[in-house]
């Protein structure tokens, strides 16, 4: 396949030709490909980097194709695999399959029977490896007497011993089987147990009986179902032994799967031995990659290309030409770019269909669990892949329910978190505690569970933190939790979805507020926020934006019906105060109407007092009463006649005292005073000024862009003012120009097809070694018929010149194009191929003019190796010359086609025959020996061309005009011993800059090297130098370097 240069013409005469005879007809077309035509020249053709890594994956695929073309069984139930008529071919036989090692105990015991005798702790020692093979790793496993059932024993292995798993399973005698069995194929995988402290368990579980630690007295109970081994395959008449049945280390390219199946069924496992090649995945998806990349780099050039299609240029031919003629005549990267995405998009989803369809099993599996479903899969001979996006397990989809069931007869996944399924196997007697901190675990568990069904989340952790509950009610505290989530990549949490989240803990959780829950991502970053809702900026911006376009839409929907929908673009500033006030207002004032006056209290007191009222003189006898006598004394006659009796007393009291009454009311009325409290508060969210603009277009009438008059001026205006509720005292802005809208000429930027990721994944994912060599091989045919440099250029310049000169004159010159192009690159590029000697042995005795032309065109440093092998005379007048030379006579061209025409075998490429003074400074610069001598020898012959010579090459001294990240990457291929004496003696602006471009460490390191360093010889230091320039040469051939110097390259 012939490499693509960008007008596929061979020489830079026919080029400098070419376009002379096209200048005043397509100029505009033609000056921005001769200056792309410079840069391209030098690459390698992408084309052609393509066509080679489609041939290295068709070349893969074959060793599979060929060399295992049938199967057939013998009669050991071994399969023989012939190859075809590929000379890589084997002869391949299955001698044993690799198998686990499993061990098991059968008791005619429930399996909650403790077995141990022992009260002590007793100590499970399980053994895994071979010594032989420096793998043995033991696991040591406390029991107690409660933990010696079949279920708990069963229960420690599978929590504590890696690549171990442990089962109760009921035989066919109804008795209750323990099986342990290795996870690990082979003699790694071999298994030793035995129990310390409980003779009677060590009884029952004691594996290998023949173990020298044991007492020989002893008849362990366990027995041996399936011992380790592993696999041993034959090829060729040679024995090959494996631990595990995946073999990639004999056969270059290819897997051999051995894998157990029926003879008559293969759905039926575990009866008979199958062999399974299959193509090594990671070498085809390495290769296909680099296909992509390569497609990819060729399709960015053909693009470049495609810009200059002179679909707009007025000058151009073109101009009014029909589809069908401009895809005959354009240039690479029109037609050839279409058919060749539609062959590949074809191709692709052709495969595509063809693919298993395959289905997520289980996601977010934790690795524990993720192991053993494989090992699961594994054994059950399923397929099984992980996605490339989050790394979930994935099946075929017809075997989804099937494989579920399956695996949740073993109980898998287990999953990552514990919930209220701890609680079942609580046991009797536990303590209070244990009881709350198992069902916090289980809580927690669960909470999380529920989080990781969301969408976005892949993992959540739960912390809850619940007080002890209290019998006084003052004491009582909250609940509190923190949650942890890891989120897929990619993903994002919305507000509402925080909320959801926070609210759904809260309510999940007893006495547990939602203010009292926190959230944080696995970035370290805070979820939830402290303050309110309405003090959050970006809430508060959300709602300013949905306020200003809800009058933007309403705006443009009043006005479209008027002007039309793409003549009219409006906007609108919204100023909102969120600021939260609360006001209490109280107010006093007198109650004066009596109708009115509202009684608060009313209080009525009334007193009465009724008696006599004493009289006479005050301390006189008569205003007392009569005492009466302590002691009986017999009075005499005359005294009793002479006093008065005591009733006589009584009523002289009596008449000197009168009767009284004294009666008082008292009435108190409290009114109410007349008081107003009032309480507002004022929601943030205040619009408090609008600023609208609106930009109107002309009106198109008949091509000419007409204004609106004043009067529709007007009307928007009053209709926009009503529209956005215009408010002079908020101080309401509003602004309406019409002016003419700019037309749109830039497209919108679009993913190319081959730049989709998903696209790209599809590529290399495809595997079938038969679909995916038919798909290359026909994209590959078809790419090489659609781009063919001959056809296409040849097409472009038939057109072109026929438009341009007449039919005759465009077939003359496309004649002397055809001479120039194909015959005399056929040669140039077959010397390429040659050793340097034998193209000094046909050249040698050749014309000088004839050497100078065919040195200028091969490459640089195949050209340096065969200038070294002439004299120095001779060597200095073909460099003199090479810099002399700017095109090719024809005379040249026909006397070196001639010359070179016997060695033309096949053509690969096309090539810019180029003379001048750079190739003659890249032939100096590849040139290892003799070079001060032949550019010494040149000043002698003409010391002005030699100086510019000298000035195009890059010599050491100019890494000082190096950038830094050029510099940087030289500096990384550059041993550090090479650098310190090739730096001797140079200047301290070179050393400096260089020292500048390391790290600080390294700096130190190589300063002080050069300061301890001995005096070097010159001829060494220079042989570093040139060591150094080499590299810098390979890594600008690359690309990875670019060497520049007043605006152009250096060589």
């Amino acid at each position: 396949m012939a490499n693509i240069s960008m007008l596929g013409i061979g020489s830079r005469g026919a080029t400098s030709e070419l376009i002379q005879h096209l200048k005043e007809v397509e100029n505009l077309r033609l000056k921005p490909l001769q200056i792309k035509t410079e840069k391209i020249k030098s690459k390698i053709s992408a084309w052609g980097k393509v066509h080679y890594l489609l041939q290295n994956i068709l070349q893969k695929l074959d060793i599979d194709s060929q060399s295992f073309s049938s199967f057939k069984p013998n009669e050991n139930e071994c399969f023989v695999a012939t190859g075809g008529n590929s000379e890589n071919s084997y002869q391949v036989e299955v001698i044993q399959l690799a198998k686990k090692h499993v061990l098991s105990l059968s008791l005619q015991k429930a399996s909650n029977i403790i077995l141990g005798n022992s009260e002590n702790v007793r100590y499970l020692n399980i053994t895994q490896g071979d010594k032989k093979n420096n793998t043995v790793k033991t696991t040591r496993i406390k029991l107690n007497k409660n933990d010696t059932t079949l279920d708990k024993i069963a229960k420690a292995i599978n929590k504590f011993a890696l690549n171990v798993n442990a089962e109760v399973n009921i035989t066919n005698f109804k008795e209750n089987c323990l099986v342990i069995k290795s996870n690990i194929f082979g003699s790694n995988g071999k298994l030793a147990i035995n129990v310390e402290g409980d003779s009677q368990l060590d009884d029952l579980l004691h594996f290998p009986k023949n173990d020298k630690n044991a007492v020989q007295t002893k008849k362990s109970k366990i027995q041996e179902n399936q011992k380790a081994q592993g696999s041993i395959v034959k090829i060729d008449g040679i024995k090959y032994y494996r631990e595990n049945n995946t073999i990639k280390d004999i056969i270059k390219n290819v897997s051999l799967n051995l894998i157990k199946t029926s003879k008559n069924n293969s759905k039926i496992f575990n009866e008979g031995e199958k062999l399974q090649f299959v193509l090594d995945k990671t070498l085809v998806s390495k290769s296909l990659k680099e296909f992509v990349l390569s497609f990819n780099k060729f399709l960015d050039q053909a693009l470049e290309l495609k810009k200059f299609i002179p679909e707009n240029n007025e000058n151009s031919y073109l101009k009014n030409k029909s589809k069908s003629q401009l895809d005959s005549c354009s240039l690479f990267g029109d037609s050839v770019l279409t058919h060749l995405i539609d062959r590949l998009k074809k191709s692709v989803l052709i495969m595509w269909m063809k693919t298993p369809e395959y289905q997520i099993l289980y996601s977010n599996v934790s690795d524990q669990d993720g192991g053993a479903i494989i090992s699961e899969l594994s054994s059950a001979n399923i397929p099984y892949k992980f996605s490339n996006t989050n790394g979930s397990i994935m099946i075929p989809a017809d075997q989804i329910y099937k494989t579920r069931l399956l695996l949740a007869q073993k109980n898998l996944p287990k999953g990552g978190s514990v919930g209220f399924e701890i609680l079942d196997s609580s046991s009797f007697g536990i303590s209070q505690f244990n009881e709350q901190i198992n069902y916090q675990r289980a809580l927690e568990g669960e909470i999380a569970r529920t989080i990781e069904i969301l969408n976005p989340i892949k993992s959540a952790r739960v912390h809850i933190a619940i007080p002890k509950n209290s019998v006084f009610i003052k004491d009582k505290q909250p609940a509190r939790a923190s949650i942890t989530l890891t989120l897929h990549p990619g993903r994002i949490l919305d507000n509402s979805q925080i909320q959801a989240i926070t609210w759904l803990v809260s309510g999940t959780t007893p006495n547990l507020p939602a203010s009292n829950i926190v959230l944080v991502d696995n970035h370290g970053k805070l979820l939830t926020q402290i303050e309110n809702k309405e003090n959050n900026n970006s809430t508060q911006l959300k709602y300013t934006r949905e306020i200003e376009s809800e009058y933007r839409r309403r705006i443009e929907d009043i006005l479209i019906p008027i002007v039309g929908i793409n003549n009219i673009r409006a906007e609108v500033t919204a100023q909102m105060d969120f600021t939260k006030i609360e006001q209490t207002l109280e107010q006093h004032k007198p109650n004066t109407n009596p109708e009115e006056m509202t009684i608060r209290s009313q209080q009525i007191t009334e007193n009465k007092n009724f008696g006599n009222i004493p009289e006479g003189v005050p301390g006189a006898l008569s205003n007392q009463p009569a005492q009466v006598a302590s002691t009986d004394i017999l009075p005499t006659n005359e005294n009793i006649q002479s006093k008065p009796s005591s009733s006589e007393n009584l009523e002289n009291i009596s008449n000197n005292t009168e009767k009284s009454s004294n009666i008082q009311n008292e009435k108190i009325i409290n009114y109410e005073i007349d008081r107003t409290i009032t309480h507002n508060q004022f929601s943030p969210g205040i619009l408090k000024k609008l600023s609208v603009a609106v930009v109107i277009n002309n009106r198109n009438i008949d091509g000419n862009q007409i204004k609106l008059n004043d009067q529709e001026m007007r009307d928007i205006n009053s209709l926009v003012r009503e529209t956005m509720g215009f408010s002079e005292n908020r101080g309401d802005t509003l602004d309406i120009v019409n002016i003419n809208f700019a037309d749109n000429q830039e497209e919108v930027s679009h993913i190319y097809f081959w730049e989709n990721i998903h696209i790209q994944n599809i590529i290399i994912s495809i595997y079938s070694k038969s679909d995916l060599k038919e798909v290359l091989e026909i994209f590959h045919n078809d790419a090489q018929t659609l781009i063919s440099p001959e056809k296409e250029c040849y097409d472009y310049l038939k057109t072109t010149l026929s438009s341009a000169l007449g039919k005759e004159q465009a077939l003359l010159l496309l004649d002397e194009f055809n001479v120039k192009n194909s015959q005399f690159c056929k040669g140039i590029e077959t010397l390429n191929t040659m050793n340097p000697e034998k193209i000094f042995s046909i050249i040698k005795d050749e014309h000088p003019q004839m050497i100078t032309v065919t040195i200028s065109l091969l490459k640089r440093n195949i050209a340096a190796d065969i200038l070294s092998k002439f004299t120095d005379n001779l060597r200095r007048d073909i460099l003199i010359k090479i810099a002399n030379l700017s095109t090719l006579t024809p005379l040249a061209i026909k006397e070196l086609t001639f010359t070179l025409n016997d060695l033309i075998q096949n053509h690969k490429s096309y090539l810019s025959a180029q003379g001048g003074i750079k190739p003659a400074a890249e032939i100096l610069n590849y040139m290892q020996s003799d070079q001060d001598k032949t550019i010494q020898s040149m000043k002698e012959l003409d010391q002005k061309l030699t100086e510019k010579i000298i000035k195009k090459m890059f010599i050491f001294d100019d890494l000082q005009n190096l950038d830094d990240q050029n510099l940087q990457r030289i500096l990384r291929e550059v041993e550090n011993d090479s650098l310190i004496i090739a730096l001797k003696g140079c200047k301290k602006e070179l050393v400096d800059k260089i020292l500048n471009n390391m790290s600080k460490r390294q700096a130190e390191i190589l300063q002080e090297d050069l300061n301890l360093s001995k005096p070097i010889k010159l001829s060494k230091v220079e042989s570093e130098r040139k060591k150094i320039l080499d590299i810098i040469r390979r890594l600008s051939d690359a690309d990875e370097i670019t060497l520049d110097q007043d605006g152009e390259n250096y060589v």
